[in-house]
């Protein structure tokens, strides 16, 4: 299966309210990605997609929560001495939870529209997959990939064709009035 593929069924879940499957596919295609992108980092996984997080925080967040973060804050759960960067949650908790538990981890809680920490949680809103999404589909790796069939994402009320953006960053940060390079904390 290609990684278009993944992503096209990642959208397809996501709309047919299916949220952790869509989690599941964009997870997968962020991996592959990443395991392009970085491949000096070779097979730690870990470093590797934190490092795709990082890299892409602002995209991950600006259209996938409409909040810019850095890519290096911090959240403090109630329930921890220390905080945890959101990098390292969106790995641990997410993406290590769907593929090793078959589960986001319970410590993380899809919302509506919400974002933070409440009663040892981490609250993410499930729109989040949208920015995984579009940072897996805008990488210029992913150039040559193509959906069969158009798969659309609705963002800041515009009706977007993903085939439009493949490999096109700086094209969906234009179409999208994205800021680049937010100096954000």
């Amino acid at each position: 299966m290609a990684l278009s593929d993944k992503i096209k069924n990642s959208i397809k879940q996501f709309y047919a309210g299916e949220f952790e499957q869509s989690f599941e596919q964009v997870m997968i295609a962020a991996d592959a990605t990443a395991k392009k992108v970085y491949q000096e980092i070779g097979n730690r996984n870990k470093e590797r997609m934190e490092r795709f997080f990082h890299d892409n925080m602002e995209m991950i967040t600006g259209l996938g929560m409409q909040i810019y973060l850095s890519s290096d804050i911090t959240m403090q759960n109630s329930d921890s001495s220390s905080g945890e960067s959101l990098k390292s949650i969106l790995y641990k908790y997410i993406r290590c939870g769907i593929l090793h538990e078959a589960e986001i981890d319970p410590i993380v809680e899809l919302t509506d529209n919400t974002f933070g920490c409440i009663n040892g949680k981490y609250l993410f809103p499930k729109s989040l997959f949208i920015g995984i999404c579009l940072a897996v589909v805008v990488n210029k790796v992913n150039a040559k990939q193509w959906i069969r069939n158009d798969s659309l994402i609705y963002r800041k009320n515009k009706e977007m064709d993903v085939n439009n953006y493949w490999g096109k960053e700086e094209r969906l940060k234009k179409d999208f009035g994205f800021v680049a390079n937010c100096d954000c904390q």
